[in-house]
């Protein structure tokens, strides 16, 4: 899985439609929103991505050698990455509407800085105080090789 970042034009001409009032889906989908809000919305996220340095990343590793795949792969291994294979994984909704996750096994969401650097991952969740345990984590140094 790697970052999806539209390059700087498309978020200048995504603020200029919403300046002019006209509906976006990228970044956002603005057509439920008031003129004034997703004006102010598509701002924060053009300053996001004006203040942005580095490239889209693999969310695996950290790496910008990567290619989009738009032929299913069952199988493949990302470049320069020692996390293993990624495979596909298919999610049967069910009628069961449990806790969510973290509570009874690790959720290991990862999250990262607005730069795409890995800082860690949500693991438990406490369900009185809805709250996450946190993990630091970061990518492998690769200069090590």
């Amino acid at each position: 899985m790697a970052e999806n970042i539209a390059n700087l034009r498309d978020f200048e001409n995504a603020y200029g439609a919403a300046r002019s009032g006209k509906f976006i889906e990228y970044p956002l989908n603005t057509e439920h929103l008031e003129a004034d809000i997703a004006m102010k919305e598509v701002a924060s996220y053009l300053r996001w991505r004006m203040s942005r340095l580095r490239a889209a990343r693999a969310l695996c590793c950290g790496g910008n050698n990567y290619q989009f795949m738009d032929v299913a792969q069952p199988m493949f291994k990302h470049a320069e990455c020692d996390f293993g294979y990624m495979q596909p994984e298919y999610l049967y909704p069910g009628s069961y509407n449990g806790p969510g996750p973290g509570v009874y096994d690790p959720a290991n969401f990862r999250f990262y800085d607005p730069e795409g650097e890995l800082i860690g991952q949500l693991t438990w969740r406490k369900r009185g105080d809805n709250k996450w345990e946190t993990e630091k984590l970061s990518y492998p140094d690769v200069s090590d090789e």
